[in-house]
């Protein structure tokens, strides 16, 4: 388990704001750019960028499955 992505949870921050250099952090850029290329979306290279665009797929997943 990843003990950042824990954290960055109970501290109400999103894991690039927390640990933007942890392997969680890099895991979930790896698969934000894996949606957005199959979604066809572009997105810049922003952790902001990254954290809002990771909020919407989880508002998605957690609505649609």
């Amino acid at each position: 388990t990843c003990s950042a992505l824990k954290e960055s949870a109970m501290k109400g921050k999103d894991i690039f704001r927390y640990a933007s250099k942890s392997n969680a952090a890099k895991d979930y850029a790896q698969l934000a750019e894996e949606i957005m290329k199959i979604t066809g979306e572009l997105m810049d290279s922003s952790r902001s960028s990254m954290a809002v665009c990771l909020d919407r797929m989880m508002s998605f997943l957690i609505n649609n499955f």
